[in-house]
């Protein structure tokens, strides 16, 4: 922007129906600024990626971007392009966080994760990746992306925290917390923080006792040093302790990074270091891989499953339609859809 004030043509190549971070108001705000200051604007609409793929699939995704952002429903009567299916079905688990379909469906749902060429499964929330994770017994990883979010905040508390041992207690379960599941306040995180505030001084065994060495390396080193101590012991009670095997990590690199922020001297400078490592390293995704759609963002993979997409997941907010055209335009040779029978998505007519 500032090389176009300064005199210079800006010619704008761009697709707003995948702004997908900010508010509607925001998008529409920086899109009318853009181009506004712009010499031209081309909007994307050649699918090069179905080059490889299936051509009249890339053709129907970008006739469904067009509709999304007419603001009307996709039409999923009637005679779907080569590459397209539906699969229906419903989350049946109980539990928030959990995700369960029947054995007829789980079946049809099987059969596409074996498919060749690579897959990419993507959903709207965090929550549902975690649960499809479980599903599937965590054979198929999460892709974390870029950025570590959790990560970052543990840094930025574990700084603001030095020296107040009951503060980072706090921050050691919830960054725990939002990396993966079973170390619940009632099983573990209590405990931990009783211990802390009694100095660990009651005598236990079995499970307190090994929650109450987690306690002492915060309270014998109330920093990020602790924290990173904490950490590691709690990755060897992973391994090796039965009473901590509900307890799984499901992003599996931010937890590692963490257990090397202790390493650091600032636990922020820590975090920077370790995001331009990770930057040059520039990870590529698995074969197989669990993301949410942001994450996904500028991904491309043969076989996409996209699920669920239910009321819940894609409601009729106006955003919705950018997130869910991400989502579908991930996919260069097949795209599945898991539509709910009982709550569908008002962004599809079936």
């Amino acid at each position: 922007m500032a090389i176009g004030s300064a005199g210079s043509r800006l010619l704008v190549f761009a697709d707003p129906m995948q702004a997908i971070y900010g508010s509607d108001a925001e998008t529409a705000a920086r899109w009318a600024h853009l181009q506004e200051a712009s010499s031209a604007v081309e909007l994307l609409d050649y699918p090069h990626r179905w080059d490889r793929g299936s051509r009249t699939l890339g053709e129907w995704i970008l006739g469904a971007r067009e509709t999304l952002r007419q603001g009307n429903a996709i039409d999923l009567r009637g005679r779907l392009p080569q590459g397209l299916s539906i699969i229906y079905a419903d989350n049946q688990a109980q539990r928030h966080g959990q995700y369960q379909v029947s054995t007829d469906e789980g079946r049809q749902i099987k059969s596409v994760l074996r498919r060749d060429g690579g897959l990419l499964i993507l959903s709207a929330h965090n929550t549902t990746i975690r649960g499809l994770n479980a599903m599937w017994w965590r054979t198929i990883p999460i892709w974390e992306g870029f950025t570590r979010s959790a990560l970052s905040l543990l840094a930025i508390r574990c700084r603001q925290q030095v020296g107040d041992a009951h503060a980072l207690a706090e921050t050691f379960c919830d960054f725990v917390g939002e990396v993966g599941i079973g170390f619940t306040p009632s099983g573990f995180g209590n405990r931990l923080k009783q211990e802390v505030q009694t100095g660990c001084e009651a005598k236990c065994r079995g499970k307190p006792a090994l929650i109450q060495r987690l306690a002492r390396c915060i309270l014998e080193a109330p920093d990020h040093r602790g924290v990173g101590t904490a950490l590691t012991l709690l990755h060897g009670f992973i391994k090796d302790e039965e009473a901590f095997s509900g307890v799984k990590i499901d992003l599996r690199r931010e937890f590692y990074e963490a257990l090397q922020l202790g390493s650091f001297d600032d636990p922020e400078q820590g975090f920077t270091q370790l995001s331009s490592r990770r930057a040059q390293m520039q990870p590529s995704i698995p074969p197989r891989a669990i993301s949410t759609i942001h994450k996904a963002k500028g991904l491309e993979c043969a076989n996409v499953l996209l699920m669920p997409c239910d009321r819940h997941h894609f409601s009729a907010a106006e955003k919705n339609r950018c997130l869910l055209y991400v989502g579908l335009s991930r996919a260069s040779s097949s795209l599945t859809l898991v539509l709910s029978p009982t709550t569908p998505s008002p962004w599809f007519t079936t």
